[in-house]
């Protein structure tokens, strides 16, 4: 695939590629000099997403790499507020392996294909999305298999007998 670039929302001088990458454009700073158009180096952070600190039309900010791809490349018809790496590598930033995903489809492809341990506890996060499926109508087994607890369980935190922290 042709790699293409495109000017990143809300800045200046910023363009990113189809591939992941950032770059600066030849620009004049504030006192005359001149820079060179160059290739950024994002950092990885924490949760294994690369981001980069980019200056915006707001402020300095660290933006996500793979949610500036999105934006710039894949229409986001249905107004869908998670970006999905398809092959659950978090640093593959190709165009190609992006999508728009609600929330539970974001959750529901990290279980499966095993990226979430099912040892881990339940998060405030987790919480939060087993009473949304709840309330849109998941029965407590489908949710007890997806996050890989028990029934009883679910059903306390649908009651509302286990709280978020």
């Amino acid at each position: 695939m042709i790699e293409k670039w495109v000017k990143i929302k809300n800045t200046d001088r910023y363009e990113i590629s189809s591939n992941g990458r950032v770059k600066v454009i030849s620009f004049t700073d504030s006192i005359g000099r001149n820079k060179k158009e160059r290739i950024l180096k994002p950092f990885t952070t924490n949760k294994g997403y690369k981001s980069i600190g980019l200056f915006t039309t707001n402020g300095r900010k660290h933006l996500s790499v793979h949610r500036m791809v999105a934006e710039a490349f894949i229409p986001n018809v249905e107004n869908k507020p998670q970006v999905n790496h398809k092959n659950g590598i978090k640093d593959d930033n190709r165009v190609d392996n992006l999508e728009w995903v609600t929330s539970s489809e974001n959750m529901i492809h990290a279980y499966k294909n095993g990226k979430v341990s099912p040892s881990r506890k339940i998060t405030d996060e987790q919480v939060i999305e087993i009473r949304k499926l709840g309330n849109e109508g998941k029965k407590s087994k489908e949710l007890s298999d997806l996050f890989n607890v028990s029934r009883s369980y679910i059903n306390d935190i649908l009651a509302f007998r286990v709280r978020n922290k």
